[in-house]
């Protein structure tokens, strides 16, 4: 029987007369959808809608959820290529670390220390980029930080010395904040509960890919026309996207009330305005009207990361989030002291060539990670009467779990054994870009089922806990690496994914029993003034 089908008839509200209320959705534990009285639910995919829609939209033209497929498009490939080009630049470097050691003399923790002082203020750089947005909108923050982030590509490029470049590279992860939690804030704006697992895979993709293929660029552009040249490519890129970000992304903030939205019957959802509504013109104001509760949203946002992250099902999805990252931040930190030295001697750009392998292997789990968790969760729905549970998506995860398990082993002892380089890239990078894309996909799609108003707090819990954990290994991986030999960081760090892997066996069992012991909490009231 399933663990989370109602056994209590009494524990359930009480029974709904489905001919008034036109099978109106009610939702008693949050995180759990009451969708349809019928054994022919459609859970609905992104062609194909279901006959109810969560969120509930409203009847207002400019609602985001209203918006004609065009606009979401739009909207979201802004957001996904800024982005992209913000990993890019600062998540990049590693096929370069060559080229700067023989430049300015370095040891390999000082030039371990770009990256990780990087990724640290990625994090630090998130606890402004939320609060902003949810103050003043999405619009705003991506065009203030993308400003700064082109004069960190100029300095970046400028930079003569370790220290002026180390200081470049610090303000480079500050200003890369939004890649970090504003897509996952925009999906959740555009796109309904059915869509939202590919969509919100789409907004992890934008930036996970930036991160495999910007390898790519930087070791060509490096070995050709010098390290700087990296840079001035990232600043004339990023330069397009911002223009396109200025003329044609809206804003997507939408403050929809709890008790408005409960009220729209099915009837709404036939209306004209679904699927037909565009923004207006205030809505590419640069300056959109400042929240008149701003001081109080400004607390909440500092406040709130604070208490989600004492939830076992925020933890975890971002010990999730910290895993999939961290494998990949390990590869990307050993690349170029494994390949670059015998018996492979790469060259710079070939470093940066087995960062392909990670890039199909982010594909991959992005196109099947999110639609495999809608589907799963689909049909465990049909089988609980129409009652959706958010850790239906969970047993989305096991291939997943198996692929990367197999792959990150076999590939760290082939580091040991010096297998041919083919077994190494194609197995361990390529489990590290599937881990990266489809279990952080999976994870935070259900974090954010059982805490839909706090979706970009979820994130900022994650990144925090990601980035703090790569700005260590920039010191002791690479030292640890060469004193045991490489296999050794990568199964120290495979051991903590094991915690991330074994987790969602208790959380689908009693996932619903953590989400009813978080039922009260405010942050569910929190919709109310989004």
């Amino acid at each position: 029987m399933s663990a989370f089908k109602e056994e209590k008839i009494a524990q359930q509200p009480q029974a709904v007369d489905i001919e008034s209320t036109r099978n109106v959705a009610v939702e008693t534990i949050p995180g759990t959808e009451y969708m349809r009285n019928s054994e022919k639910l459609r859970f609905g995919s992104q062609h194909n809608p279901p006959e109810l829609l969560f969120p509930h939209p409203t009847s207002d033209p400019l609602d985001p959820l209203n918006w004609s497929r065009i606009w979401k498009g739009i909207a979201i490939y802004n957001v996904s290529m800024c982005n992209f080009w913000f990993a890019v630049s600062s998540l990049s470097i590693s096929p370069l670390f060559g080229l700067y050691i023989a430049e300015w003399n370095l040891t390999v923790p000082q030039v371990s220390l770009t990256v990780g002082l990087t990724i640290l203020l990625l994090g630090a750089g998130s606890l402004i980029a939320v609060p902003m947005s949810n103050i003043y909108g999405r619009r705003v923050v991506m065009l203030l930080f993308g400003l700064g982030f082109i004069a960190t590509c100029i300095w970046q490029a400028l930079a003569k010395s370790y220290t002026s470049f180390l200081a470049a590279r610090a303000f480079a992860g500050l200003f890369s904040a939004p890649c970090e939690t504003l897509g996952v804030q925009v999906a959740t704006d555009l796109f309904f509960l059915h869509e939202r697992g590919i969509w919100v895979g789409v907004a992890i993709l934008s930036t996970f890919l930036g991160t495999f293929i910007g390898p790519v660029i930087a070791g060509t552009m490096g070995e050709r026309y010098g390290w700087p040249s990296f840079f001035w490519l990232c600043l004339a890129a990023f330069s397009f996207s911002y223009i396109c970000l200025v003329v044609s992304f809206p804003e997507t903030k939408y403050r929809r009330y709890a008790a408005d939205s409960a009220s729209n019957d099915l009837a709404s959802l036939h209306s004209e305005t679904l699927g037909h509504g565009k923004p207006k013109k205030a809505n590419f104001k640069v300056i959109q009207p400042r929240d008149p509760r701003w001081k109080s949203h400004l607390v909440r946002d500092f406040i709130v990361p604070l208490r989600i992250s004492s939830y076992p099902i925020v933890l975890w999805a971002g010990l999730c989030l910290t895993t999939g990252a961290c494998i990949t931040l390990v590869w990307n930190i050993l690349q170029s002291f494994v390949f670059a030295a015998p018996p492979y001697n790469f060259t710079t750009a070939q470093v940066g060539y087995v960062n392909f392998a990670a890039a199909v292997g982010l594909i991959i789990g992005t196109l099947t990670a999110g639609p495999l968790s809608d589907w799963v969760a689909h049909k465990l729905t049909q089988r609980n009467g129409g009652v959706f549970e958010a850790e239906m998506r969970l047993p989305a995860l096991i291939p997943y779990f198996i692929i990367i398990t197999i792959g990150t082993v076999v590939a760290a002892v082939g580091l040991q054994r010096e297998w041919p380089w083919a077994v190494i890239v194609i197995l361990g990078f390529g489990a590290a870009g599937m881990m990266l894309s489809s279990v952080p996909t999976i994870a935070i799609a259900y974090a954010v089922d059982c805490y839909k108003p706090v979706s970009g707090e979820i994130m900022v819990v994650g990144t925090i806990i990601k980035n703090c954990t790569g700005f260590s290994f920039s010191y002791w991986v690479p030292e640890l690496g060469e004193a045991k030999g490489f296999m050794v960081p990568v199964l120290v760090f495979y051991a903590f994914c094991i915690l991330a892997f074994l987790l969602p066996i208790p959380i689908y069992f009693w996932g619903k029993r953590l989400r009813l012991m978080t039922a009260d909490s405010p942050v569910h009231k929190l919709e109310e003034i989004l």
